[in-house]
């Protein structure tokens, strides 16, 4: 059975539930954001955005993530973006990036975005952390270290316009099923963070406990990146919906020949439509050792962290 389609292509509704995601849901960081106390917005102009979308369509998440904070900045709350991406280089070195600059009226501002998508493991990783990434090259202590020791105080010394500097990061902690949350997280991870649930591929009889866990008709879906942010909604003759038995066997061939993680949708139908109720991350085997393998010329070692 085929897994999602790799041109699977951008809807306005989409684009819409997912510019939603970017600015309402749960901040992955506890470091206030200026961005989600703004009470004036502009009304989203849906078409612009799926057309501003489909002109910069890419693959990455994290980059796909930036467009949409791009929108959000420019068309939603109406600052003057003065960049995007600008790297700083140091005679032939790049030794680093500022993701936006902006005037927000008041003064000048650095954003730091990240999407990030970590898994929950109770005995810790070989790095010390107890949240890896589906990469686990990557983990949350790593990055927010990354975050607010390099990437934000480059602005202090290459952009010292700036009088205003903030992280803006969303994401999902992936826990074990029944798995109670850790009373102590790490220094840093907001309490009321985005939850899902991981597994190996070797367990996937979980899809069939999950399953029984609907009230009412149940239904799978795998997501295609860029599309793993907001919750799924999907028509009820969808043809990517699969049964807990279909996504099993799915599953099954997928992992005998590739070791890459995937973001599953577990849906309940809800009168004309099917609605997601749950997320759920599948990875290898052998997660968290890595399996060995060619990355995507798309797909770099930091984006299969999310």
């Amino acid at each position: 059975m085929p897994g999602p389609s790799e041109n699977q292509l951008l809807t306005v509704e989409q684009a819409a539930r997912d510019l939603n995601w970017v600015i309402n849901s749960p901040l992955l960081l506890n470091h206030p954001s200026s961005l989600q106390v703004i009470s004036k917005r502009r009304p989203v102009d849906v078409e612009k955005l799926f057309g501003f979308l489909q002109d910069r369509f890419c693959i990455p998440v994290g980059r796909y993530f930036e467009w949409l904070v791009h929108f959000y900045l420019v068309h939603c709350l109406g600052f003057e973006l003065i960049a995007h991406g600008r790297q700083i280089q140091v005679g032939n070195r790049t030794v680093g990036e500022l993701d936006f600059l902006f005037h927000n009226d008041r003064e000048i501002c650095h954003l730091e975005t990240a999407v990030k998508f970590y898994l929950h493991l109770e005995g810790g990783h070989s790095s010390g952390s107890h949240f890896p990434g589906p990469n686990p090259a990557d983990n949350f202590e790593s990055k927010l270290s990354r975050l607010m020791t390099h990437q934000l105080p480059l602005s202090v010394q290459y952009a010292p316009e700036v009088t205003h500097r903030e992280p803006f990061v969303k994401g999902m902690i992936f826990y074990r099923p029944g798995c109670v949350v850790p009373l102590v997280l790490p220094e840093g991870m907001a309490t009321d963070h985005c939850r899902g649930t991981w597994i190996r591929c070797n367990e996937l009889s979980a899809l069939h406990d999950l399953a029984e866990t609907c009230a009412t008709e149940c239904r799978f879906h795998r997501r295609s990146k860029p599309f793993w942010l907001s919750d799924d909604v999907l028509p009820l003759e969808h043809p990517e919906l699969l049964t807990a038995t279909e996504l099993e066997a799915n599953l099954t061939a997928y992992f005998e020949s590739d070791g890459r993680p995937c973001m599953i949708s577990v849906l309940a139908r809800n009168t004309n439509q099917f609605e997601e109720f749950e997320r759920l991350i599948v990875v290898d085997e052998s997660w968290p050792k890595m399996r060995q393998r060619k990355f995507d010329k798309q797909e770099g070692a930091d984006d299969i962290s999310v």
